[in-house]
């Protein structure tokens, strides 16, 4: 498919902007202030006029108290000479922007969140500490990324004490008039394995679809686009945006509960022949790590648009782009654009970000500084 039928496409379907979504959710990697050059992103870099809400992202689980603990006390927090990011980020409320903490995320695994979640007694003290943290530092609100209930080592219980946890965790914040939010694995069938969707809505203010990483070099020998916006021409297929938003929509979530997810980086395999450069491409393994990221298989978008590409190609609400053997799927401002659009055609309640700091933030690539952020912007009709 052409980039103009793509646009014909979207075109067909009534897809046109015509009101403004209301959330742009922001996670931002505070891990970002180690890094050097355009990849570094300060508190003071994030531009609140782009986000409704912030997300430092992460927090973690202390295991032993039931309770929400930092994963770089350095970084966070300001005892013994700390950065003190924590209370520079939730001064950003001053600006008119909400600011969340970020709980969980992949690297905290599973398990001892299945573990905390299984009884009544661990739950309510998880709730009841999550609301002392938050008020300690200054936060508006959680956001709990259990990646993933009933799965990567979790029970099949999880799925019913979900439900239960967030009941706990809702009821406790909303009472110190704080919010909450969940956000949630895309893949099809997760639904029914992870997430018990009517009894879970009640419970939340709102829901981030990880619609993305549909397709990666670690599960696929063939190039893909990593988050589609639709399924391939004349092809049936869950691995894409629209077919999560209508499975979630399906299983009893209202569309104004939930956000599709706008990814700032790119995944990115080897071709096993740089003559054969489209989709469904044999590959021989993951692209080439990144000078600042430094992950086999993954760029930030500033580290994409300071490559030099052959071509760009934009199919399925989606771009990809090669040179040599190298090959990244990946969002650029015009196909970010198109996915703003789509949720303010569905009536979601926005977008959420992973993540801000892989932003060309600085202005780096010469197409002016939070290209994807403020396409994103512009597509949700808030610009």
């Amino acid at each position: 498919m052409t980039m103009w039928s793509s646009v014909a496409a979207f075109l067909l379907l009534g897809l046109t902007a015509t009101a403004s979504a209301t959330s742009v959710s922001c996670y931002w990697g505070s891990w970002a202030t180690y890094r050097a050059g355009p990849a570094n992103v300060e508190v003071a870099d994030i531009d609140t006029t782009l986000c409704t809400q912030v997300v430092y992202a992460f927090a973690g689980l202390d295991e032993t108290t039931n309770s929400i603990k930092s994963l770089d006390p350095y970084n966070d927090l300001e005892e013994n000479y700390g950065k003190g990011n924590y209370k520079k980020f939730t001064a950003l409320a001053d600006q008119g922007v909400v600011p969340l903490l970020g709980v969980g995320g992949w690297n905290e695994g599973s398990v001892k969140y299945s573990t905390m979640a299984s009884t009544a007694t661990s739950r309510s003290a998880f709730a009841t500490n999550a609301v002392s943290f938050l008020q300690q530092y200054g936060f508006k609100g959680l956001q709990l990324d259990w990646q993933y209930p009933g799965q990567r080592g979790g029970s099949a219980a999880d799925r019913e004490n979900f439900v239960l946890l967030c009941q706990e965790l809702h009821q406790r914040l909303a009472d110190a008039g704080l919010s909450f939010g969940i956000a949630v694995g895309a893949l099809h069938g997760m639904t029914e394995t992870s997430y018990d969707v009517p009894s879970l809505i009640p419970y939340v203010d709102w829901v981030n679809l990880m619609s993305y990483d549909y397709a990666t070099a670690s599960t696929d020998r063939l190039t893909a686009n990593m988050a589609p916006l639709w399924p391939r021409l004349n092809l049936t297929s869950y691995l894409n945006v629209d077919a999560t938003v209508q499975e979630w929509i399906s299983a009893g979530a209202p569309a104004a509960k939930l956000r599709v997810g706008a990814p700032f980086y790119g995944r990115t395999y080897t071709l096993a022949n740089p003559d054969s450069h489209g989709l469904d491409a044999p590959v021989v393994g993951a692209g080439v790590a990144g000078a600042y990221t430094q992950e086999a298989g993954l760029l930030a978008y500033f580290e994409i648009c300071m490559a030099t590409w052959t071509e760009t190609v934009i199919e399925d609400g989606e771009a990809y782009a090669y040179s040599g053997n190298q090959w990244v799927s990946f969002k650029n401002p015009q196909t970010m654009q198109t996915l703003g659009e789509y949720a303010v055609q569905k009536g979601l309640d926005g977008a959420h970000i992973w993540s801000i700091e892989s932003d060309d933030n600085h202005n780096t690539c010469g197409g002016g500084a939070k290209p994807l952020l403020n396409s994103l912007n512009k597509g949700l009709g808030l610009q």
